[in-house]
């Protein structure tokens, strides 16, 4: 009987299997099975090809179907379900063009292990071994060698020697990945708990000479190799970089990575959070400006940079003084822009208002003036804009 965890997918299992076809669970939600960890998305591999699977579930999604893979979505769940790969249309030839054993395990609908290449084994000794050949593994695609280290930063796991000096030979391939993908990767590399383990493979397979920026100037990875704490995430990293190194700018980060404009927005904003420390250390504007979701990454940024700081010390003593601010954002404020413009009906809207906002918001947060609508009203009164 299949776990509690993977109940919801046993209807996908026997719908298939009643097709004539043969369905199992694979890859990272059976790994996580087996090492007690929470489980996200479920991946269903099986011998019906997506044109069949389309024939046996009323609502499926194309999402590569010429890769052999489409999403059923199920009791509105989505699922991901993949033609077997390899060319004898069976588990067995699929598993063995799985990346690493540890992924190469898979579940049938009556919760029975199938681990042909060893899998179980190599997790209980926390080791990453490359399913058969590590050179084909790593040709297939090269972005394993960054999956390697990914999973050696998330699970604390090391690297089989044969797999470590295979990708140290062959990673210059990483210049034919996507920086796209290897941004996916990175993102959940540098969020592991055992970084500093990822760091050290990082050096030993000399893995970064071939990624964006670092390939420019390896002594990048000197501001890194002996971090322990893991980042909260890209915004965060790309702060730190800029702040330990000015080799490159946060323009050149967010370029050479292909990051969001979201990460740059956020990166800029932790960056002149920082400044602002640097120049008044924390104060209460630096607690009231710093947007609620950045409070974390910007808490860790400041514990790494500093390193004379507890993050969660420094966390709890920022809270208490926030709790302690009059107001917690601008619309607590209770004078807004609409009330300035009645006070100046003459002037035209434009800029003036929103710095006039801010210095009586700059008062407030400071103490030199409570949060009262009449006591504000007149404090604007006696300091009007100054004419364009």
């Amino acid at each position: 009987m299949l776990p509690k965890s993977f109940e919801p997918v046993y209807e996908i299992l026997e719908q298939i299997e009643k097709n004539g076809e043969v369905a199992y669970i694979v890859g990272g939600a059976v790994r996580n099975y087996l090492l007690s960890k929470s489980i996200n998305d479920i991946d269903i591999t099986t011998s019906a090809t997506p044109t069949q699977i389309a024939t046996f579930f009323p609502n499926v999604v194309d999402i590569a179907s010429e890769h052999g893979t489409v999403l059923v979505i199920h009791h509105k769940i989505p699922y991901e379900i993949t033609t077997f790969r390899g060319t004898k249309n069976t588990l067995e030839d699929d598993l063995m063009y799985r990346d690493f054993t540890m992924n190469a395990i898979a579940m049938n609908k009556n919760g029975d292990i199938i681990d042909v290449y060893g899998g179980t084994t190599h997790l209980n000794e926390k080791r990453i071994v490359a399913v058969q050949h590590a050179t084909d593994r790593i040709k297939e695609d090269p972005l394993r060698i960054i999956r390697a280290v990914r999973f050696v930063s998330e699970l604390q796991f090391s690297i089989d020697d044969t797999l470590a000096n295979v990708m140290k030979h062959e990673a210059f391939r990483l210049e034919q990945v996507a920086t796209e993908r290897i941004l996916q990767e990175w993102t959940k590399l540098i969020k592991g708990h055992s970084i500093q383990l990822a760091w050290k493979c990082i050096e030993a397979t000399q893995i970064a000479l071939y990624l964006p920026l670092f390939k420019e100037k390896p002594t990048l990875m000197n501001e890194l190799a002996t971090m322990t704490e893991p980042f909260n995430g890209l915004a965060e990293f790309v702060a730190y970089m800029c702040i330990r190194n000015d080799t490159f700018d946060l323009q050149q980060w967010i370029k050479k990575w292909k990051m969001s404009n979201e990460v740059k927005n956020d990166a800029n904003k932790l960056l002149l959070y920082y400044n602002h420390y640097q120049l008044h250390g924390i104060d209460d504007m630096l607690i009231y400006d710093v947007e609620e979701p950045l409070i974390t990454p910007f808490i860790q940024l400041l514990q790494k940079v500093t390193e004379n700081l507890s993050a969660n010390m420094l966390r709890q003593k920022w809270m208490e003084k926030r709790d302690a601010l009059p107001i917690k954002s601008r619309s607590t404020l209770v004078v807004t822009g609409h009330d300035i413009m009645e006070l100046f009906p003459e002037k035209r809207t434009g800029k003036w208002i929103g710095d006039l906002l801010r210095e009586v918001e700059v008062a407030v947060v400071r103490g030199h003036l409570p949060n009262e609508k009449i006591i504000l009203k007149e404090w604007i009164q006696c300091h009007p804009p100054v004419n364009d």
